[in-house]
């Protein structure tokens, strides 16, 4: 897959089987320089750099645009999203007229998960983690859908987000938008 990464100066195309590795790969070209030790041991998916790649059963949904749901399942599972797309197209867990929505369900039956509902108190985190959060993505009227991994560990609590594959402080959105919306929980059985 051809990764498109940009710099304050340049923009690269990288051609590699994940984000960490194109980014290593202008590491070890000399183009750019990174602390290694910042580098996260799992990937946190950016959906920007998918652009132009379809999703769900209608295939007419850009990954950049809507894909944050099937994100943050990526990075929870560590699998690319677009097997995982596969995946889910073949498990029937979309739904909706334009066959991109994720039922939460569905997800956990075909992983093997237990679904355990959503949560509209932000004061009663879950204690699992990851858990994927639902916020509002920006303050403009209404609700902006955006789907986050919520994490909890020895480091504190933050989000994954896969709109720019950035590790973020938990509460990044409802600093923006003044909202959040709920929380998704799922256990490994």
């Amino acid at each position: 897959m051809i990764y498109k990464i940009k710099t304050r100066d340049k923009r690269y195309e990288i051609e590699a089987d994940n984000q960490k590795e194109a980014l290593m790969n202008l590491v070890g070209q000399g183009e750019i320089q990174i602390d290694e030790q910042k580098v996260e041991e799992f990937e946190i998916y950016n959906q920007l750099l998918y652009r132009g790649i379809k999703f769900g059963t209608k295939r007419s949904t850009d990954m950049a645009d809507y894909g944050c749901k099937l994100f943050t399942f990526a990075i929870i599972l560590q699998r690319d999203p677009i097997e995982l797309d596969k995946f889910f197209c073949e498990k029937n867990v979309y739904f909706g007229t334009s066959g991109d929505l994720i039922d939460d369900v569905a997800v956990a039956k075909a992983l093997g998960w237990e679904f355990n509902g959503r949560d509209y108190n932000i004061d009663h985190m879950p204690i699992l983690s990851p858990t994927i959060k639902e916020v509002d993505f920006s303050p403009a009227p209404g609700k902006q859908q955006h789907f986050v991994v919520r994490c909890v560990d020895e480091t504190g609590r933050y989000i994954l987000d896969p709109f720019g594959g950035a590790r973020r402080k938990i509460n990044y959105y409802e600093e923006k938008s003044h909202q959040f919306v709920s929380y998704r929980v799922f256990e490994v059985k």
